[in-house]
């Protein structure tokens, strides 16, 4: 059929109904029925509440199914909207779940209540939190749930990909975890009839596991002295299965210092009296776990050491004074000073402990030696020994000599008289000369 045929067609029938309406207006106002009301296709609405006038099967009221795209009933949509709302109820096929409120449809606002205002089968919005908020791979992940459905469907994904073999897990431990991972879940509730409704999902990263706690294995040796070196071993492990190092503050009387290497604590940093303890801190280099205290130990003195002792001088008489000279005193502790404990032995026979010795205690023949013992005032050394000295004789004097008489012949017998023996050897005391005239 052309164009023209079409047109000519459809104005024609508009003529026919236009005249079937004037005719039937006029019999209405000939037979008394009320003036103004027209009918066009005779479905019992007037045609100015008749959406389509020319259709006797659409009119308010008639039977109006979802799905066929003709709004039989006139109330604005595919289906029957009691409530004006704009959706069609469910009864008659659409997917409004309450046609008695106007404020209940798909796509309406839902609060969390118990009515479902949005008709997803559901009261209220499904919330899913992961737990914890700042997980590590210590810790276990799991979900608090909040949902009228009594399914839900788990989806679990890391770093983007969907992980299948986790699927309906409500928890994951913390060993399927790495440190840096993005989790996520989604949360998806289903209906008694199998509707889905909105997935709910959350996520988290997967922060650094910080070291365990140190464990102490070897402690600090007790009663360190100058020259030691203290060290200390801990121990820790890492659920990351990060290198873990130790760092070491060490502590002297309360105040840190800072060895080099940074493990050890040599005795430059200390002196006897001194309290001494370590501090160990495990960590993998993001973040530390709970440290470790060694015991504390309390360094102690150092015995003195010397070299060697010798008489001074190294040969004498009754008149002489003798020293016991010591040398090469050896100390580490610094705030020792150098001190000698002196004992003279007078022919293997313990003498006097005095630093000098005179004549007072020895006579000439007799053997001389001293023993020096260091003393710090709390330890003593190794006691040295001296060579043997023997005392010398000493000379006797006189202070005069005379002739007696002091003249005479040839008779007369003459006599050397000394005068004034002086010899400060004891066994010396009985005056003997030899005599020698001229």
């Amino acid at each position: 059929m052309t164009m023209n045929r079409i047109v000519v067609a459809l104005y024609l029938r508009r003529s026919l109904l236009l005249a079937v309406s004037l005719s039937f207006a006029a019999l209405i106002g000939c037979t008394g029925g009320t003036s103004g009301i027209y009918d066009f296709d005779g479905d019992g609405s007037a045609d100015e509440d008749d959406c389509d006038s020319a259709d006797p099967n659409i009119y308010p009221g008639a039977e109006d199914r979802y799905g066929d795209g003709i709004d039989q009933n006139c109330d604005g949509v595919d289906g029957i909207d009691s409530d004006g709302d704009g959706y069609a109820s469910t009864d008659s096929g659409g997917d409004d779940c309450n046609d008695g409120d106007a404020g209940i449809h798909p796509g309406a606002e839902d609060p969390d209540d118990t009515i479902d205002q949005d008709c997803d089968g559901f009261g209220r919005q499904t919330t899913v939190d992961l737990r914890p908020d700042n997980p590590t791979t210590s810790d276990q992940l799991y979900l608090q749930v909040d949902s009228d459905s009594a399914v839900l469907g788990i989806a679990w994904f890391v770093d983007g990909v969907e992980r299948t073999e986790y699927s309906g897990f409500e928890e994951i431990p913390g060993s399927q975890t790495s440190r840096d991972q993005a989790w996520r879940v989604e949360v998806t509730p289903y209906s008694g009839n199998g509707q889905a409704g909105a997935v709910a999902s959350d996520s988290v990263i997967i922060l650094n596991s910080a070291p365990s706690a140190a464990t102490l294995i070897q402690g600090l040796d007790p009663d360190p002295k100058e020259g030691d070196v203290l060290s200390a071993i801990a121990s820790a492990s890492d659920d990351d299965l990060d290198t873990v190092t130790m760092l070491h503050a060490w502590f002297v009387n309360e105040v840190q210092v800072s060895p080099s290497p940074a493990d050890q604590l040599d005795s430059t940093h200390f002196d006897k009296g001194d309290s001494i303890y370590l501090v160990l801190t495990p960590s993998d280099g993001i973040d530390e776990g709970t440290p470790v205290t060694s015991n504390t130990v309390t360094a102690v003195n150092t015995a003195p050491l010397a070299v060697s002792a010798a008489l001074d001088p190294t040969e004498g008489t009754e008149e002489s004074t003798f020293s016991c000279a010591v040398s090469g005193w050896q100390d580490p502790d610094p705030a020792d000073s150098e001190a000698y404990d002196v004992q003279w032995y007078i022919n293997e026979v313990v003498s006097v402990p005095t630093a000098t010795l005179n004549g007072a205690s020895f006579d000439r023949g007799d053997t001389l030696r001293c023993e020096a013992t260091p003393n710090d005032g709390e330890a003593t050394g190794s006691t040295l020994v001296s060579d043997a000295v023997t005392v010398g004789n000493t000379a006797p004097v006189i202070s005069s000599v005379t002739i007696d008489p002091a003249a005479g012949n040839q008779g007369t017998t003459f006599t050397c008289l000394p005068a004034g023996w002086v010899d400060p050897d004891p066994a010396d005391a009985t005056p003997a000369y030899s005599f020698q005239w001229y």
